[in-house]
């Protein structure tokens, strides 16, 4: 239930964003946004742009040619009324012939955006800082990622958002066009036309309140909702995974999670009186439009009375101004909506270009053709994020290459920190560690890892086949995959199925194969074997075993690496008798070096230890 409380306590911090985004702010980040977008699409904008365009005009030439003709008709000039109805037609289906074939391209783009996003947030994921993965703070704000992007509604509808501002914009300024000739040419009406444009800031100053108002309700709304999914993404998962399934049904809890269903459902209320809140406001809204409306069309009524504007023109002067209101508000809408959308895909522009997040380094390893590394820990202390108790503290070791070196003591004293130090998976808190005199952190950190070969004690099988498990995308040359299969005692396993080392693992299609826990240990050493790095580490992978079994595995391993640099780490002294150094943990620190005789000679914690677990296993 560990994972359960971990989801739980991911909170509403976690997912949203106090802030107003000013539009200069809004135009930046979405600007960032689309240029990413245009790695994939390069012309995206322009078709953005265009469609938006096409969209917009075929209203105004139509608004225009039907006044036109309208006057045209009155005074009986019929073959000019057709010539407009021709050329007000052509236009405006060329244009939406136009707007339809781009929008089909972009309706395309709309899922392969969110897959292109989904892909960089994954590669991410791949390529970010191991301690990142084993902070609690840090990876809320990772799976956080992936929930505001369905929060948002996807890139696909952003994009769409952008459209309809630009649709927006360009109605907008045709309309104030044709408004702003009316004003020009009822001049001595002035006074009505500055109460009418008074009016319509009154309507579009009304819209933007209502606006702001449900938008920080509708933000509060998702904030719940990104942590409602994230734990029904939790409990779907654990109900559907066989090993939750067996502890599920053997201690009877069931009930449990549905109760934290039953929690969920619940909080599902508040989307009800928000769309009642959100309808009074419409109410009041649509209202203000109306009487907006009324008093436009009484105005431009009045002025035809007087003889200002034809007949055609009030019906194009009415439909200007109603519309400019009317795109104003639409405007003000998709502008509100893109930017709770972008708020929440900002979170995946963040994390993209977050540097801490990465590796650091540049160097190249140096290519020795004798392999000649030094490794010099100089004073060096550390602490797990979120937590100040030091795991090392003020350790000072060197080693060469073709030496064999084990790491022992007890559960606890830190050999394993050692070697994730060691392999970059962290940083000291302080101190250094240097190769060859040069800070470990310095070099680039895919070149760096091509000198180790480690068996971690919690290695891992994918899904994927015997081979690429072994190889893991590397092809070695020099290594011939079967030699090394045969060599750790695999071959009659891999020889016996259909298809051979190219068979699947687990459970990924009905041919998959299942390895048993042993055979699983032996593939990872074979794995750590086929890369033939200069350093190999084996990091208690066989902590399971008896320690009869463990130091055999051991001393087979030792004749397999030959001349390489091994690093043992063990909490069983026998297991590494027979390495040329044995470095020995306590608390932290390190406590003694030498190698197994003359550390029993010594009789310190070594002899101690070793003595305590002969007499446990004599027993």
């Amino acid at each position: 239930m560990v994972n359960m409380q971990k989801c739980l306590m991911y909170r509403q911090n976690t997912t949203r964003r106090k802030r107003q985004m000013k539009f200069k702010q809004f135009y930046q980040q979405a600007h960032d946004l689309i240029q990413l977008l245009k790695i994939q699409f390069p012309h995206i904008n322009v078709q953005m742009i265009t469609l938006a365009f096409c969209r917009s005009t075929p209203n105004f030439i139509l608004l225009f040619g039907y006044s036109r003709i309208l006057d045209l008709l009155l005074t009986s000039q019929f073959q000019d009324a057709i010539q407009v109805v021709t050329i007000m037609l052509v236009s405006a289906y060329l244009l939406s012939f136009i707007g339809n074939w781009i929008d089909s391209y972009l309706q395309g783009y709309e899922f392969i955006t969110d897959e292109v996003i989904t892909s960089q947030v994954n590669y991410m994921s791949f390529t970010m800082r191991y301690d990142i993965f084993e902070d609690n703070e840090s990876m809320a704000k990772v799976r956080a990622v992936g929930n505001h992007i369905n929060a948002s509604g996807g890139t696909g509808s952003f994009l769409r958002n952008i459209i309809l501002l630009y649709t927006n914009l360009f109605s907008v300024l045709y309309a104030l066009c044709f408004v702003g000739y009316l004003f020009y040419q009822a001049m001595q009406y002035s006074l009505y036309l500055v109460l009418l444009l008074l009016l319509a800031v009154g309507c579009i100053c009304l819209g933007i309140i209502i606006l702001k108002r449900t938008s920080a309700y509708h933000e509060d709304l998702n904030a719940k909702n990104i942590h409602n999914n994230s734990v029904s993404s939790y409990l779907i998962t654990t109900m559907v995974n066989v090993e939750y399934k067996k502890q599920i049904m053997i201690n009877r809890m069931s009930h449990l999670f549905v109760k934290y269903f039953k929690n969920i459902i619940k909080t599902f209320h508040v989307y009800l009186d928000f769309s009642k809140r959100k309808g009074r406001y419409e109410a009041v809204y649509n209202f203000a439009l109306s009487i907006f409306g009324a008093c436009t069309y009484i105005y431009i009524a009045y002025l035809s009375l007087h003889g200002y504007l034809s007949i055609g023109s009030v019906l194009l002067y009415a439909g200007a101004m109603q519309q400019l209101i009317q795109y104003i508000s639409g405007w003000i809408i998709s502008y509100s909506d893109a930017v709770f959308q972008l708020d929440y895909l900002n979170h995946f522009t963040d994390f993209l270009h977050d540097e801490s997040i990465r590796t650091i380094g540049s160097l190249p390893i140096e290519k020795r053709n004798d392999n000649a590394y030094e490794f010099c820990f100089e004073n060096v202390s550390f602490h797990y994020p979120n937590s100040k108790q030091l795991v090392l503290s003020n350790v000072n070791l060197t080693f060469k290459i073709g030496k064999k070196l084990a790491l022992v003591g007890q559960n606890g004293a830190g050999k394993t920190t050692i070697i994730k130090l060691l392999c970059r998976l962290y940083q000291p808190t302080e101190g250094r560690i240097l190769l060859n005199g040069i800070d470990i952190q310095k070099f680039d950190f895919n070149d760096y890892t091509k000198i180790f070969s480690p068996v971690f004690q919690d290695f891992s099988m994918f899904n994927i086949s015997a081979k690429e498990n072994l190889e893991c995308g590397h092809h070695n040359e020099e290594k011939d995959i079967n030699a090394v299969i045969a060599d750790v005692g695999l071959e009659k396993r891999f020889s016996s199925s259909q298809n051979g080392m190219d068979c699947v693992l687990e459970d990924l299609n009905s041919e998959g194969v299942k390895l048993s826990g042993g055979e699983a240990q032996k593939l990872a050493i074979a794995r750590a074997l086929y890369k033939d790095a200069p350093f190999v580490i084996l990091d208690e992978p066989t902590a399971a075993l008896d320690p009869f079994s463990e130091a055999e595995i051991y001393e087979n391993f030792d004749e397999l690496v030959g001349g390489k640099t091994a690093i043992y780490i063990s909490h069983r002294m026998s297991s590494c008798k027979f390495c040329d150094r044995i470095v020995v943990f306590k608390d932290g620190k390190l406590v003694e070096d030498g190698n197994h005789d003359s550390l029993m000679h010594k009789q310190g914690e070594y002899y101690t230890l070793y003595q305590a677990q002969a007499e446990y296993y004599q027993q």
